[in-house]
């Protein structure tokens, strides 16, 4: 982090008032990602034809993978707002490896971002071990 704010690490061709909000959350979520034990990977997708851009923190729960975008626009990002969207992903029998839809909310402000996420990470986590099923569970008996 320099004098004037976290170092830019946005890709060239995001606006600067998008990448100053995108860098400062990817470093706060980087160190949230080091206390939860998740990979943050920081403009996960990004496309220089859309004017959206997404990290993403990666987990595990017992052997299911689970993932939290944090997403902003060009139009959100200068107001410090982001969705928060989390995915489960599933292990169907057909083979498939499909990404379960599990929640989204819209953030305001750094420190609900942080807050919001965490909360995020703590439900999949629950989810995952309650009430998922198991991806090496047998299959139940018809």
């Amino acid at each position: 982090m320099s004098a004037d704010g976290p170092s830019r690490r946005a890709p060239e061709g995001v606006p600067p008032e998008a990448a100053l909000y995108l860098d400062a959350a990817a470093e706060r979520l980087g160190r949230l990602a080091e206390d939860l034990g998740l990979e943050l990977k920081t403009y996960d997708q990004y496309d220089p034809k859309h004017a959206f851009w997404q990290h993403a923190l990666y987990g595990t729960m017992r052997d299911r993978q689970y993932c939290i975008q944090v997403v902003a626009s060009a139009e959100t990002a200068p107001a410090s707002i982001a969705d928060l969207r989390a995915h489960i992903r599933l292990y169907p029998s057909d083979g498939r490896n499909a990404w379960l839809f599990f929640r989204q909310s819209r953030v305001q402000g750094m420190t609900r971002l942080v807050a919001v996420t965490a909360h995020l990470a703590r439900a999949v986590r629950f989810a995952c071990a309650w009430r998922m099923p198991h991806p090496t569970d047998p299959e139940p008996k018809a």
